[in-house]
């Protein structure tokens, strides 16, 4: 078994092919193996084990330094990250809009600090529908690598010459405090517990539990083949039942991961004894050749099928993302030959040493760090593109003044006056204007017509957060929640405050907050509402707020969704086109009808469930023709991306609602006075 543990492991190769060929299946047809992800787990353990054994036996050896484990950990990683950093980078330049490598470059400078998992899970989520449009969105699992191997080897140095015993006592504890961690974390913050190293240690530590414990301690050496080949079985079956069963609706890490990780570690055991069966299974070839390239698969794979995806503005077919597949398969393998092997080879060419390797991880630290930077500073690199594409960026991205004396906090949520604004007509004010970050698209519009019919006004915004006290999403964040909470106070404020308050305007990307719907208990009865199972839906959720506003006298007008173009690019397509082939960017009108038909409905019947104060805005007509929803409108972008209006987009809706043209804002909707609300009062 000591022996074992110093050799070349043939059936760990072949677990990491099981693993690298689950991520890479699950990335390319997602349908066909719904927990292809669980591969990044299966990825933890093996590394906890080799990594754990490995400066294990260093520290007893009494030779073991944290600047050579470092440094050994840079010319094992470091040499292809950099080149697939460099080559992603130089694709991103040419393929990406500036607002996507605006993104890229905040996700590039996160992944040379080792922050990236930190990063995505403030900024997406792994299965996000746009994940395309983040080629390094894989470096997570990179990132919480390396944090966990910056503390581990050094509580292993200050207890392994204790005794292993107690070294496994604390790796144990620790595996457990992680995983209750990641099951309380799990309740409140999906998507933080899905990249935290805090709950995502449990996985490394199952694998250094086993390297602890196998050796001196002896674990397995009495095992006969049969029970090493039951072992070995079992925990096949764990891995693959994982792998099928899981899916991206389960919560996940914490418990679920469990039986994936403890099915690896009895792999790695079975096979540590030659005659295995499953071991000798593990080390076949078309197994431990795809372990082999594992790394540099892994580091390939996701920028190829990402920026391919975007590129074509659509997801590949299944015979364009099999060759995706196969090209990623050959880098890997050229990256394996010329770039891992000889900075690992002991005694060639490019063996680093200690200073040396940290010097070249440095370097290229602060290089691509000032290259993400440099993106986001210079707004995506707008340069490269001739002028008259230019001048067009740059109206999509324009954003609209607002007068002096309007601004009432230009923090988060986002709240200022409009109308007459100024000269105290801020205290004074009929109108709100609530919502997401459609309340802040639609804010041009609206202030042109309610000064028109001579309300003044208050805009109250926060991105991603619907005019609906007491609603958070499924899979928001923990600071998401407390973010909405606190627009959701301030709505509340604004409505029961505001004597001069007589109209209110609501406004949300209805269709997502439909599929995320869930409801906070708490906040829900303060709109007189009774919070049950059945109230956790939109439909019910809208009602309540809107029960709870014609309760106080006040007018409803709910604005239905502009044209989604879902994960479509349609800026891109625009800039991509010539003159004469611009107009086929777009969708068409009965695609975009059937994205809202589920939450148009919704909105019709919560209207009409009143019999009178409650109205629906359309603006489809205004934006789409009888078969097309187009991109450009009187030579200008309408959308700032796929689902939001750009200035001229919402000056696009006030010429025409000027002209008399469809759609209309009803004229019901400006008729309700003070009074009304005045009588409204308890």
């Amino acid at each position: 078994m000591a022996k074992a543990s110093n050799a070349y492991l043939p059936h760990v190769d072949g677990l990491r092919g099981i693993a690298i060929l689950a991520v890479v299946i699950f990335h390319a047809f997602p349908e066909s193996l719904t927990g292809g992800f669980i591969g990044v787990d299966v990825f933890f353990v093996i590394s906890g084990f080799l990594i754990t054994g490995l400066v294990l036996r260093e520290i007893e050896a009494g030779n073991f330094s944290l600047a050579t484990f470092f440094a050994r950990r840079i010319r094992r990683l470091a040499p292809a990250a950099i080149v697939v950093l460099f080559v992603t980078t130089l694709a991103a330049l040419v393929v990406l809009m500036p607002d996507t490598l605006m993104l890229y470059g905040e996700s590039l400078a996160a992944t040379v600090a080792l922050h990236a998992n930190y990063y995505f899970a403030d900024n997406s989520g792994y299965f996000d529908g746009a994940s395309y449009t983040k080629p390094l969105l894989h470096m997570w699992s990179l990132a919480v690598e390396e944090q966990f191997y910056l503390v581990w080897p050094l509580v292993m140095l200050v207890l392994a010459t204790r005794g292993r015993w107690l070294l496994v006592s604390v790796a144990v504890a620790l595996l457990l405090v992680s995983l209750v961690h990641a099951e309380l974390v799990l309740r409140r913050n999906p998507e933080f517990a899905f990249y935290s190293l805090t709950t995502r240690a449990a996985e490394l530590l199952v694998g250094a539990v086993l390297a602890i414990l196998v050796g001196r301690h002896g674990l397995g050496r009495s095992l006969s083949r049969n029970v090493g080949d039951a072992l070995g079985l079992a925990g096949l079956a764990m891995v693959m039942v994982s792998l099928v069963v899981v899916n991206e609706r389960w919560t996940f890490p914490g418990l679920t991961v469990m039986p994936a990780c403890l099915g690896t570690a009895l792999l790695i055991l079975a096979g540590l004894h030659g005659e295995s069966r499953i071991g000798r299974l593990l080390a076949i070839a078309p197994l431990r050749l795809p372990g082999l390239i594992s790394y540099s698969l892994y580091l390939w794979h996701w920028p190829v099928i990402a920026l391919a995806t975007y590129t074509l503005e659509r997801q590949p077919s299944v015979t364009e993302m099999s060759a995706l597949v196969a090209a990623s398969f050959a880098l890997a393998t050229l990256s394996l030959v010329w770039v891992e092997r000889p900075f690992r080879r002991p005694g060639g060419a490019l063996e680093l040493s200690v200073r040396p390797a940290f010097g070249f991880v440095l370097a290229s630290t602060a290089l691509f760090a000032g290259i993400g930077l440099g993106m986001k500073h210079l707004k995506g690199l707008p340069q490269r593109y001739p002028a008259d594409t230019q001048a067009l960026l740059a109206a999509v991205e324009r954003k609209r003044p607002l007068p002096p004396g309007c601004v009432l906090s230009s923090k988060e949520p986002t709240l200022y006056s409009f109308g007459e604004c100024g000269a105290g007509a801020a205290h004074m004010p009929k109108l709100l204007l609530v919502g997401d970050s459609n309340a802040e698209h639609f804010s041009p519009f609206f202030e042109v017509v309610a000064k028109r019919e001579g309300f003044a006004g208050i805009s109250l915004s926060r991105g991603g957060c619907p005019p609906l006290p007491g609603y958070y999403g499924r899979k928001w964040v923990g600071h998401k929640v407390k973010r909405c909470a606190v627009m959701h106070r301030e709505m509340i404020r604004l409505v029961e405050t505001t004597p001069g308050l007589t109209h209110v305007i609501l406004a949300a990307r209805w269709p997502r907050h439909a599929r995320e719907a869930r409801l906070d208990a708490a906040a829900f009865p303060r709109l007189g509402a009774r919070h049950d199972a059945a109230a956790a839906s939109l439909e019910a959720q809208l009602e309540a707020t809107v029960a709870w506003l014609r309760g106080r006298g006040l007018n409803v007008l709910i604005v239905d969704q502009i044209p989604d173009f879902a994960d479509a690019l349609p800026t891109r397509c625009v800039l991509t086109s010539d003159a004469a082939s611009a107009g086929r960017c777009g969708i068409a009108r009965a695609e975009a009808e059937g994205r809202m038909r589920a939450t148009t409905a919704v909105l019709h019947r919560v209207a009409t469930a009143h019999a009178t104060g409650v109205y629906i805005y359309t603006p489809l007509d205004a934006l789409c023709t009888p078969t097309r929803c187009p991109i450009l409108i009187d030579g200008g972008l309408v959308y700032h991306d796929y689902g939001h209006l750009s200035v001229h987009g919402a000056e696009v809706l006030t010429r025409m609602h000027a002209g008399g043209r469809p759609p209309q804002i009803p004229a019901e909707f400006w008729r309700a006075g003070r009074s009304a609300r005045a009588e409204a009062r308890p």
